[in-house]
């Protein structure tokens, strides 16, 4: 009986290999996200309101069914069509499943920096104005996923193209806005204090990175997007953006408490009376008009709490 000559499968590495590397990407930063929620839950939280720490909780929820569905992608396309490349082209309903998690996701993380803003300003055109950014560049993602499961076809998406690139394009957009609007919000809280300047210096450098981190990658998706359309290229860093959110939301959330520490360390150098001590060694001083006639002063001191915002003189005057 001749054996039949084995099927020659195309090479793909542009699209199982994209698949397959985007989901190792997306697994470490989901242990990199397990890390932080453990932190946040442990340490971080305990100033914060109760919708907040559900937001959080919710958000972890979100990056776990959102790394399954990933999971069940790169199952459906190398375990159950195995050499079977006519099936690349096909969306199994976890895709759907991806993109509905991943919108909701992003549009949370966005909606609680808009809140951060409106703390800090008030300014509700100014909000109004970024939540309808949110929303729209929400919806033109949300609108292009759809479309995708129409279509239903992974590798023939040029009816949606100018419906994706607009929907990342208003994404990357949204995001340089929001973190260029904290920055500018917070420059003009400075005070002309080191400390107070080197606190507000540290929450701009968390802003920049949340927004700028997720512009990159959204940008990059675009890019992937517009120069190479029938691979998995951009697939495979479209299913990191919502890690990436999660984690420089997570990271900006757990870095507060440096500059709590840091606001903590300059209040312990504020003089405590309580902690005032004049010491001598065996006080018991002549009469002062003796102490004085002979040139010799007793040599007092003040101790304070360790710190570089305060020095003593022999004579216990506190010098800033």
């Amino acid at each position: 009986m001749a054996l039949e000559p084995p099927v020659k499968l195309p090479k793909l590495d542009n699209t199982l290999g994209a698949l397959f590397i985007g989901l190792i990407a997306a697994a470490i930063l989901f242990g990199i996200t397990c890390v932080q929620i453990y932190t946040y839950f442990v340490v971080s939280m305990k100033k914060d309101r109760f919708i907040l720490r559900s937001l959080v909780a919710f958000l972890g929820l979100l990056d776990a069914l959102d790394l399954i569905c990933v999971a069940h992608v790169a199952y459906f396309f190398t375990i159950t069509n195995y050499a079977n490349p006519s099936a690349l082209g096909d969306v199994p309903w976890s895709v759907t499943g991806f993109n509905t998690i991943a919108n909701l996701n992003d549009v949370i993380i966005r909606g609680i920096l808009i809140d951060r803003i409106w703390k800090v300003s008030k300014n509700k055109y100014l909000v109004i104005g970024l939540w309808f950014g949110n929303l729209a560049a929400s919806g033109f993602s949300l609108s292009s996923s759809i479309r995708v499961q129409i279509i239903h076809n992974l590798q023939n998406l040029d009816p949606i193209f100018w419906l994706f690139c607009v929907g990342y394009s208003l994404i990357a957009t949204e995001d340089t806005v929001i973190a260029a609007t904290l920055c500018v919000i917070l420059w003009g809280k400075k005070t002309g204090f080191k400390r107070t300047d080197t606190q507000i210096n540290k929450l701009m450098r968390y802003s920049i990175h949340t927004g700028v981190l997720t512009s990159l990658v959204a940008i990059c998706i675009v890019i992937t997007y517009t120069t190479m359309p029938h691979n998995f290229v951009f697939i495979g860093i479209y299913v990191t953006l919502p890690k990436f959110y999660l984690n420089a939301l997570l990271a900006t959330l757990n870095g507060r408490d440096s500059v709590r520490a840091e606001k903590s360390q300059l209040s312990s150098t504020s003089i405590d009376l309580a902690n005032i001590h004049i010491s001598s060694s065996q006080f018991n001083p002549p009469p002062l008009v003796d102490n004085f006639s002979s040139g010799n002063v007793p040599a007092v001191s003040v101790l304070v709490e360790e710190g570089d915002s305060y020095k003593s003189d022999p004579f216990g005057n506190v010098k800033n």
